[in-house]
């Protein structure tokens, strides 16, 4: 088990890059994490989210103007 005391981590750094197919949320949730910070729309579709208690915080990324518009409305 990770000891994770209000950090921050990138699926990379865990290793975990590449899970699929509801595949992420399932070692998050063994760890205790609380929310998953993601650029990709996609993630509603690819994750089975209901099943967990994690959060998902979706930043809109306008590559434009690189601003970031968090949408909140998945909270």
């Amino acid at each position: 088990m990770i000891d994770l005391k209000e950090a921050i981590y990138t699926v990379s750094e865990l290793n975990w890059n590449g899970f699929k197919n509801g595949k992420l949320f399932s070692p998050m949730e063994k760890n205790s994490f609380d929310f998953l910070i993601t650029l990709d729309k996609r993630i509603r579709h690819q994750q089975n989210q209901e099943k967990f208690n994690i959060k998902i915080i979706l930043f809109d990324v306008n590559e434009r103007h690189q601003d970031f518009h968090p949408d909140t409305s998945i909270l």
